[in-house]
């Protein structure tokens, strides 16, 4: 067989992979937050807690950063792993959003979220968006 006609077997083939592969649209999903939990909120909150501390913030130390959102949304309850992306990062995103809010989440074609039944699965942060703040609750 000829380099052309290989080829051109090469590019059908890769051309066929990616129609396949973005041929579904990916889901938006509206809801409203019920519920942040993760490392990175625990993290916020013993900072707040030992800044009393003799030796201030110095001897604490933390892993990886986790986040995680319950949103409540038409199709049910979502359970999210936020995973990092550089353009979004985790600790930005957990301080524009509170339980409450009300956020758009991007669920691609691609991802297992996608056909979960259960609704719980992860999303890149770059795929939520901030829609409209929640009513701050007098506690």
């Amino acid at each position: 067989m000829n380099y052309f006609r290989k080829g051109l077997y090469i590019c059908g083939l890769t051309l066929a992979l990616a129609i396949g592969c973005h041929g579904e649209k990916p889901k938006i999903i509206t809801g409203i937050v019920e519920k942040e939990s993760g490392t990175i909120v625990q993290q916020k909150q013993i900072v707040e807690k030992s800044s009393g501390a003799v030796f201030g913030n110095d001897s604490i130390k933390f892993g990886d950063q986790t986040y995680v959102l319950t949103v409540n949304s038409s199709e049910g309850k979502y359970i999210i792993k936020v995973r990092e992306s550089g353009n979004k990062p985790l600790a930005a995103l957990e301080e524009a959003i509170e339980p409450g809010d009300t956020i758009e989440m991007t669920i691609p074609a691609f991802t297992s979220l996608y056909r979960a039944e259960d609704r719980i699965g992860s999303i890149w942060s770059k795929e939520i968006k901030l829609i409209a703040k929640g009513e701050k609750k007098n506690k």
